[in-house]
């Protein structure tokens, strides 16, 4: 019976872990999308341009 008890638990543990992956990639994907698409709306020689004083 406790071999089962913790099979149980290695089972929820590996699924908690990839659970935790998923999410984070989710928010890494949609921060940098939304970085991405932000700087491509910059003009091409905008990086260039030191601001003016």
């Amino acid at each position: 019976m406790a071999a089962v008890a913790k099979r149980r638990w290695r089972t929820v543990l590996i699924l908690r872990r990839m659970l935790m992956c998923a999410i984070g990639t989710i928010a890494l994907m949609a921060l940098l999308s939304v970085h991405v698409h932000e700087v491509a709306k910059l003009p091409a020689d905008a990086s260039y341009k030191l601001p003016s004083v």
